[in-house]
């Protein structure tokens, strides 16, 4: 999990002129490919 908490806060630094809606979605969607990416 802390490897996946890095992987996030980067990809949200690199992001950073998104406002808090599309964060949220970047998020999800951040969250639903790992979580794809996993239980294949």
């Amino acid at each position: 999990m802390e490897g996946f908490n890095s992987q996030l806060k980067r990809a949200l630094h690199n992001h950073n002129g998104l406002n808090e809606a599309n964060k949220k979605m970047f998020i999800d969607g951040f969250i639903n490919t790992k979580k794809e990416g996993v239980s294949k």
